[in-house]
């Protein structure tokens, strides 16, 4: 099963939003589902995001208020037999793998997003995955998206699950 994980992508003109469409169908054509680790800013990422494959978000600290409205602030959800818990961040990129980890337990995976770096790690036997952002540069110099993959288990406990960041 191949996850299709954005974030970050701070859409706020048409012009974005055209930015973001030819990204989601040149990279994301293939997958199973995609989830949106926060700061889409416009709610109409849902929709381009929507239109390609079934989407999970979260909301981050810069969406809007209708955003806000829509969207949990973090969730878990089961994937392949895996459980993926996701939120957005806060504070310095410094240790926000480390604080994010503490938000969840009984996870195999966190996708978390807000410090436009991509991080593809496993600690304490959880993979902290953050695709890094997809359009904004602020923070970084290079955007990207990423991918999870998951071998499937047969007994529905998770098999093995996997990230991979692709350069935009």
């Amino acid at each position: 099963m191949r996850i299709g994980v954005i974030s970050d992508t701070h859409v706020k003109t048409e012009e974005d939003l055209d930015r973001l469409t030819e990204i989601v169908h040149c990279h994301f054509k293939e997958i199973n589902i995609i989830l949106h680790s926060g700061d889409m800013v416009d709610l109409r990422v849902l929709e381009v995001l929507k239109d390609v494959a079934k989407t999970v978000a979260v909301r981050g600290n810069m969406d809007f208020p209708d955003t806000k409205k829509v969207l949990p602030e973090k969730i878990v959800v089961e994937v392949g037999g895996c459980k993926i818990g996701m939120m957005h961040g806060w504070g310095s990129p410094v240790d926000l793998p480390q604080r994010v980890r503490r938000e969840f337990s009984d996870v195999d995976c966190i996708v978390f997003g807000h410090s436009h770096s991509f991080y593809n790690q496993v600690i304490d036997n959880v993979l902290l995955f953050n695709p890094g952002s997809a359009m904004d540069r602020a923070f970084t110099g290079q955007n990207s998206l990423g991918f999870l993959d998951i071998d499937e288990s047969t007994d529905k406990n998770c098999g093995s699950i996997s990230g991979k960041i692709v350069k935009i």
